[in-house]
């Protein structure tokens, strides 16, 4: 278990990853495409060794893999969800975003269920639509 007095290293390791593999930001077509490029510049540096260590960074991580924990069976759903009434022109409003659902849901509260590539818009049960997901307006997007 690490103690708090290890924050400070933990910051500089978040730093180093995102001034390493994130900046510029990097373009990709699709998550997955995202994805597999930041697994090959991670595997990329496993060859590098850090000061003061024996062994390159892929040789320590090979003799800790022993003592890591599984990771869960049933995969983590990355998502948000809010509430929204959709207005007279069938629109609902998610993270600065308009969303349509169909005419008959007007007026009525619809749930929805931002995932990373698309939003799941519910009425009482019943999903009445299944939209992209857009990121130009949301908060942290650096657009509108």
């Amino acid at each position: 278990m690490r103690r708090p007095n290890e924050k400070g290293h933990v910051e500089a390791m978040v730093g180093f990853a995102r001034r390493n593999f994130l900046v510029p930001v990097p373009a990709a077509d699709s998550w997955e495409a995202l994805n597999a490029e930041l697994v090959r510049r991670c595997t990329d540096d496993l060859v590098r060794q850090l000061r003061g260590k024996d062994r390159p960074k892929g040789e320590l991580l090979a003799a800790e893999r022993s003592s890591l924990r599984p990771l869960p069976g049933n995969r983590f759903e990355s998502r948000r969800v809010g509430m929204a009434d959709a207005n007279s022109l069938s629109l609902v409003r998610f993270d600065g975003n308009d969303y349509s659902v169909p005419t008959a849901y007007a007026h009525h509260p619809i749930t929805i269920v931002g995932g990373l590539d698309e939003a799941r818009l519910v009425c009482r049960d019943h999903l009445v639509a299944r939209p992209r997901r857009h990121w130009r307006g949301a908060p942290g997007s650096g657009g509108r």
